[in-house]
């Protein structure tokens, strides 16, 4: 499964393409801002999104989320300190695939993803009809 990592982090971002190389999926790169999120999902055409929430910059993730859904049908797995009901509300209309809380770890996001690949029919394509 090729995934985007949506981080203003480069930290976050390293930790996540490192976990997702252990599980055998392909980093598509990273985008720190709407604009690089919009140009590689253009550009890669993911089949996810992992998007790393900064609770200080929460509506701006929400924002590319949501565009991306909207123009290529793109789901996103979103990642954070916390999801109150608020969040979850405003992501609700582009059929999240969840919500992970930090930090991290490796046996989580691969359940998450096993969960999200044996819920496909054929093979991974987490982009809308």
């Amino acid at each position: 499964m090729r995934i985007l990592i949506v981080s203003a982090d480069p930290g976050s971002a390293g930790q996540v393409a490192d976990f997702l190389s252990q599980l055998g999926h392909a980093s598509c790169g990273s985008a720190g801002t709407l604009l690089q999120t919009l140009e590689a999902v253009q550009r890669h055409r993911p089949d996810l999104m992992i998007v790393d929430v900064d609770p200080a910059n929460s509506l701006a993730a929400v924002d590319a989320a949501t565009q991306v859904f909207w123009n290529w049908g793109t789901r996103s797995l979103f990642l954070g300190a916390a999801f109150d009901g608020a969040f979850q509300d405003k992501t609700s209309g582009i059929r999240a695939v969840g919500y992970l809380r930090k930090p991290l770890a490796v046996e989580v996001l691969r359940r998450v993803l096993d969960g999200v690949l044996d819920g496909l029919p054929g093979r991974p394509s987490l982009s809308s009809p």
